[in-house]
C-alpha cells in the first residue's frame, strides 16, 4: 500500500511536469510564431528516432542488471526522466539547437521508459502472495494509469493559468520535478529485493559469520537477516561494486579490473612493474587450476592483496570475479566465501594471510535420492567440513523428507528435479564433484538418467546404488530383478568420461533382524535358510556411509573397480548365538532346506513377487553367496584404518 501511494504521487507529478515540458518545447520550436507545421513535424520526429537509438543502446549495455539492482535502476529512471524534462524546459533559450536538445532530451526518456517497464516485472513481483503477478501487474497499470491522467490534468491546469515563458513555466516545474523523485524514492524504501548483490550479500550474512575462539568459522543461522531486514538497511542510491573496510575487516570488490589493481597498493612500492607483478602472482593464486586434470572446479574466483590501501583499508582489500558460465548458484557461493573470508581476516590475529583461496581441496558431492541410506550420508559427510560440501537432489514429492534431515543446517542446499528429466538433474548435478547414487531398489530407470545427467554435467566420479549385493557375483547376476542394475554397470562401463566405483557392502546388518529375513524379534522365532552354517558378509548402514566417505578420499585407489567392504562375515547361527546373548532370550530355531525353497520358486506365478524375490536371496545366503571374499577376493575395508565398524551388540540391541 505504501509503494503503491507512493508510486501515484511520482506518476501524477511525472505527468505533470511532462505537460510542461512538452509546452516548453512548443514553444522553443516556434509554434506560437507561426513555425510551418511541417518544418516542426520533421524536427519533433528526427529527435524521437535518436531518442529511440539510445534507448536500443542502453538495453544492450544493462541487460541482466534490471533484475539483479531492480530498485538502483527504477530510482535513477525518475532521474534520467526528470533530467530529460529539465533539458526540454531549457530548449527555449536556444531554439536554433531544438534537434539536439530535443534528441539529447529524448534518449533520457526513453532510457528511463525502458528502465522502467524492465524494473516493474521484478518489483511487482515481490509483491505476490500468490502466483499473481498478472493480476498485480493489471492494478499497477490501472493505477499508474488514473495517476498520469490526473497528472496531465494538472500539467494543462498550470500551464493554462501562467504565462507562456521559459521562466514562469520552469518556475511551475521545479517544485512538481522534486517532489516527483521524492515520491518514488519513498516508494522504493517500501519495496524488498529478494535478490542478491554484494552489498545486499554483506549486510544478510555479516553479522551471521564469525570467527570461535579455536579460530573456526562460523555461521549462525539465527543472525541472517531477512530481506525485509536487509531492505531497511540497504543503500540503492549508487550503484554497489565494493563493500568499503571496516576496522580490521578488508574491503571487498566486484569484478575489478585486473589492470588497474597495482594502483592500490602504497606508494612506497616505487617500482610499477613490482606492483604489476605482486598483482599478477595474486591474481595467479585465485584462477589456478583446482585439479590434477588441469581444469577449474568452481566459476568463481577469490583473490586477497594484504598490501592494498585502498579505500584507506588498514588489512588490504579482496576482490571477486566470476567467470561466464557462473550460476545463480556460483555467485551465491561467491559472496558468501567472499564474506566469509572477510570475516576471518578482520577476527583472526597473529594469523599472517597471504594468498588465499577458498575451498582449494573441497570435495563438492551430490547425494541423489533419500533410500535408506540418505541420513546415514548426510550424517557422515557433515562431520567432514573441511573436507566435503554436500548438496542434496531430490524429487518434488520427497522435498519435506529431505530437507527434514537437513533441518539447523542452511549450507546445504536442497535441489528439487524429475527424476525423469535428464536435463533438470544435469542442472543439479552442475559443478559438482562426485554424484552418490542413493536411489532406492526399483529406482534403477531413474538411476540410468542420473548417470547420464551426471555425465552431460560433467561430474568427475559417480558411485550408483549398488550397496548391498554383490552383482559381481555370477549367482546374482541371473536374478532378472537385478537387470536393471546390470544396466547401470554397463552404461557407466561403455563411456570413458566420468570415473565409477562399484561399492558392495554385503548385506545390511541393521536390516538383518526383520520379518524379510523370517526374524521375528517379539516371538523370538527365527526360521534359517539352509543348515545355518554359510558366512556372508554383512555392514551397517552407518559403516556403509563411513566406507564410502573413506573411499572418496583414496580415488586413485577405487576408481573404476569394485570397493569390497564388509563389517563382518557372519553366520545365521552365529547371528542366532549373538541375539540370544544380546537379547537374554533363547530364540526358538526352525532350519528350511533349499531344496524346499527351490521347488516353491519353480511353483510360483510370478517370478518377481515379494515372496519369490525373499526365497532367492534366501537361497543365496543358505550358500553364502553373499561372501564378498569369493574367488580370491580380498575385503577393501581392512584398509580403511579410519573406520571402525560398528559393535555387532549395538546392532543387535537397535531391534529390542
Amino acid at each position: 500500500m505504501s509503494y503503491m501511494k507512493w508510486q501515484f504521487v511520482h506518476n501524477t507529478l511525472g505527468a505533470a511536469s511532462g505537460v510542461l515540458s512538452t509546452q516548453a518545447l512548443l514553444y522553443a520550436m516556434g509554434l506560437g510564431a507561426g513555425a510551418l507545421p511541417l518544418s516542426a513535424a520533421i524536427n519533433w520526429v528526427i529527435k524521437d528516432g535518436f531518442g529511440q537509438l539510445g534507448g536500443v543502446l542502453y538495453a544492450t549495455m544493462v541487460g541482466q542488471k534490471f533484475d539483479s539492482d531492480p530498485k538502483h535502476l527504477r530510482f535513477w529512471s525518475s532521474v534520467w526522466l526528470q533530467s530529460a524534462t529539465w533539458l526540454e524546459m531549457f530548449a527555449p533559450l536556444a531554439p536554433h539547437l531544438f534537434i539536439p536538445i530535443g534528441s539529447a532530451a529524448n534518449v533520457g526518456k526513453n532510457i528511463s521508459w525502458l528502465a522502467m517497464s524492465a524494473t516493474k516485472a521484478s518489483i511487482n513481483k515481490t509483491f505476490c502472495l500468490k502466483e499473481n503477478l498478472g493480476d498485480l501487474t493489471a492494478k499497477h497499470g490501472s493505477q499508474a494509469t488514473a495517476a498520469g491522467l490526473l497528472g496531465t490534468a494538472a500539467g494543462i491546469l498550470i500551464g493554462a493559468t501562467m504565462d507562456i515563458t521559459i521562466y514562469t513555466l520552469i518556475v511551475g516545474f521545479v517544485p512538481i520535478s522534486l517532489l516527483s523523485l521524492w515520491g518514488n524514492y519513498k516508494s522504493l524504501l517500501c519495496t524488498i529485493t529478494p535478490s542478491l548483490n554484494l552489498e545486499r550479500a554483506s549486510h544478510m550474512v555479516g553479522e551471521a559469520v564469525s570467527v570461535d575462539h579455536s579460530g573456526q568459522l562460523v555461521l549462525d543461522p539465527y543472525m541472517l537477516k531477512s530481506p525485509r531486514q536487509v531492505s531497511d538497511v540497504e543503500r540503492f542510491v549508487r550503484e554497489t561494486k565494493h563493500i568499503y573496510p571496516d576496522g580490521m575487516l578488508p574491503g571487498i570488490t566486484l569484478l575489478p579490473d585486473i589492470s588497474k589493481i597495482h594502483r592500490e597498493l602504497p606508494s612506497d612500492v616505487a617500482d610499477t612493474k613490482h606492483k604489476q607483478a605482486i598483482v599478477a602472482e595474486m591474481v595467479s593464486s585465485a584462477f589456478c587450476p583446482r585439479t590434477a586434470d588441469g581444469t577449474w572446479s568452481e566459476n568463481y574466483y577469490i583473490g586477497y592483496l594484504s598490501g592494498s590501501t585502498a579505500n584507506k583499508s588498514r588489512n588490504g582489500n579482496i576482490y571477486l570475479w566470476f567467470n561466464t558460465h557462473a550460476t545463480s548458484r556460483d555467485m551465491l557461493f561467491g559472496l558468501y566465501h567472499s564474506i566469509a573470508l572477510r570475516q576471518l581476516l578482520g577476527q583472526t590475529r597473529g594469523v599472517t594471510l597471504a594468498l588465499y583461496s577458498m575451498d582449494t581441496k573441497v570435495t563438492r558431492v551430490a547425494l541423489i535420492g533419500i533410500g535408506n541410506l540418505a541420513k546415514f550420508f548426510i550424517d557422515e559427510l557433515k562431520q567432514h567440513p573441511s573436507e566435503f560440501a554436500i548438496t542434496l537432489v531430490t524429487r518434488h514429492e520427497s522435498l519435506d523428507k529431505t530437507k527434514s534431515f537437513v533441518a539447523g543446517e542452511p549450507q546445504i542446499p536442497v535441489c528439487t528435479v524429475d527424476y525423469g528429466d535428464e536435463f533438470s538433474i544435469s542442472e543439479a548435478f552442475s559443478n559438482q564433484d562426485v554424484v552418490i547414487s542413493l536411489l532406492a531398489f526399483g529406482g534403477e530407470a531413474h538411476q540410468i538418467a542420473a548417470v547420464k545427467a551426471a555425465i552431460k554435467a560433467g561430474v568427475k566420479w559417480f558411485i550408483p546404488s549398488e550397496f548391498g549385493v554383490d552383482l559381481d557375483h555370477p549367482t546374482n547376476k541371473k536374478f532378472p530383478f537385478f537387470a536393471q542394475k546390470l544396466k547401470v554397470r554397463q552404461l557407466l562401463e561403455s563411456q570413458s568420461e566420468m570415473a565409477y566405483t562399484y561399492v558392495l557392502t554385503g548385506l545390511f546388518a541393521d536390516q538383518f533382524l526383520i520379518p524379510f529375513r523370517k526374524w521375528d524379534t517379539e516371538a523370538g522365532t527365527v526360521v534359517v535358510p539352509g543348515d545355518g552354517t554359510a558366512k556372508n558378509s554383512f555392514t551397517a548402514r552407518k559403516d556403509v556411509a563411513a566406507y564410502t566417505v573413506a573411499i572418496l578420499r583414496r580415488p586413485d585407489q577405487f576408481k573404476n573397480t569394485s570397493a569390497r567392504l564388509a563389517s563382518y562375515t557372519l553366520s545365521y547361527n552365529e547371528w542366532i548365538e549373538a541375539v540370544d546373548r544380546v537379547s537374554g532370550r533363547k530364540f526358538k530355531t526352525t532350519f528350511e532346506s533349499v531344496e524346499l525353497m527351490e521347488d516353491r520358486v519353480r511353483k510360483s506365478s510370478d517370478n518377481l513377487g515379494f515372496s519369490v524375490i525373499a526365497d532367492l536371496l534366501a537361497i543365496t545366503i543358505a550358500n553364502g553367496d553373499q561372501r564378498l571374499d569369493w574367488g580370491g577376493h580380498s575385503l577393501d575395508s581392512v584398509g580403511l584404518e579410519e573406520v571402525t565398524p560398528t559393535p555387532l551388540d549395538d546392532i543387535i540391541a537397535l531391534s529390542f
